[in-house]
Parts: structure tokens; C-alpha cells; sequence
């Protein structure tokens, strides 16, 4: 019989982060750590204004992100100051909606890559 342990909680306000895992239909998987993004080359998206989906009414400016860019931007810092797991790092930032509150996913644990077609 086979037991299944539940993971070990990550301590988030204590700036631990969980490795990201890459997984799915790639020729190699990865498992990395906020540390081994930042060895990559660099890309800095935009300062925006975040805005309500609905109402389009201003909340705050958000900072430039700074991270590497897979189809999106995968950012390990904001306005020069690195993220950590408190802030929700690693943060997948995509620019390209038409809305200018850009989606924003914190505290990613896996991207996972499919092929769609052939």
C-alpha cells in the first residue's frame, strides 16, 4: 500500500520560495529556484497603471517587473527591488491584454507545456 504525504507547507512571510517547475511536453523539464532565473538575460516590461476589470477605475501605478521572458515576462523583481516569496514571486506578467490592468499570476509553482497540434 502506498501512503501519500501532503507537501511541505511553504513559509511565505518568511521569504522562502518553492522551486518552479517546468514540466509537460519539453525535451527538459527544469526545476528552478528564484536565484537560477536571475542567472537568464533580463527583460523589464513596462510601469502601468492597475485598473478595475470592470470599472476601469484607477487603483495604483505598479513599477517596471524585471524578469525572463518565456511567452510572457517571469519576473523575480519590481521597480528595481527584487520579489521574494512574500511578495509573490516568481509573478508570470502578461502586457498584452487590451485592458491596461495586465493579469498577473503570483507564487507560481509550475508552468506545464502541452502541444496543441503537429
Amino acid at each position: 500500500m502506498e501512503i501519500a504525504t501532503a507537501p511541505v507547507p511553504i513559509d511565505h512571510t518568511a521569504g522562502q520560495s518553492a522551486p518552479l517547475q517546468l514540466t509537460g511536453s519539453l525535451v527538459r523539464p527544469l526545476s528552478l529556484l528564484l536565484e537560477a532565473l536571475r542567472q537568464y538575460p533580463a527583460v523589464t516590461g513596462p510601469a502601468f497603471d492597475l485598473r478595475c476589470y470592470t470599472t476601469q477605475r484607477f487603483i495604483r501605478a505598479v513599477a517596471p517587473y524585471r524578469g525572463v521572458r518565456l511567452t510572457d515576462l517571469l519576473a523575480y523583481e519590481c521597480g528595481d527591488k527584487a520579489l521574494d516569496a512574500q511578495h509573490g514571486a516568481p509573478v508570470l506578467f502578461s502586457g498584452a491584454d487590451l485592458v491596461p490592468a495586465p493579469r498577473h499570476v503570483k507564487r507560481l509553482a509550475r508552468i506545464e507545456a502541452r502541444v496543441l497540434a503537429r
